[in-house]
């Protein structure tokens, strides 16, 4: 459906003029326009879809309330408030190298120590502990020890450690 113009359409109860200016006192708000006129969001938002000018109208009262909230950020800036100078310059003042980081280190601000190691590992050798661990598993849960599963520890390389059982 395309948008119609200020002109009313048959049927509805309001023209798009009474809801421009519904949208006007209340700010572009959608809530307080339907309050104001009566009627439910769905119709405001009805005719938002439906009326170019209606749209037009809130996205205008919209831009000038963040003209108004730039302008109390600008005046607080200029009163030295520190809340203002500092989410000023993490929004504006990123490319003079204003920007808000965390640097994640190790103790004492180390650096992070991380085993490699691993990494290092034939695959292979990788997948056959992993296999051997998993049979190891799966033995102990099949009864392959004569106690489905209770006990059973693996040594070292994953493989099933039949001298060290659990009590």
């Amino acid at each position: 459906m395309s948008k119609a113009n200020a002109k009313t359409k048959p049927n509805e109860k309001f023209t798009a003029e009474q809801m421009i200016d519904a949208l006007t006192k209340s700010k572009g708000m959608i809530a307080p326009a339907a309050r104001s006129l009566r009627c439910s969001r769905n119709t405001v938002k009805r005719y938002l879809r439906e009326y170019v000018t209606v749209e037009q109208a809130q996205k205008d009262e919209r831009e000038a309330m963040t003209d108004t909230a730039e302008l109390s950020l600008y005046n607080a800036v200029l009163r030295g408030e520190a809340w203002a100078v500092c989410f000023y310059l993490k929004t504006q003042g990123k490319r003079r190298g204003y920007v808000e980081r965390a640097e994640v280190t190790g103790k004492d601000g180390a650096p992070i120590e991380h085993d490699h190691t691993h990494r290092n590992e034939d695959r292979e050798e990788h997948f056959d502990r992993l296999f051997a661990q998993l049979d190891a598993y799966r033995a102990g849960i099949d009864g392959g020890d004569g106690r489905s599963g209770e006990g059973v520890r693996l040594d070292s390389n994953g493989a099933h450690d039949s001298a060290a059982t659990l009590p």
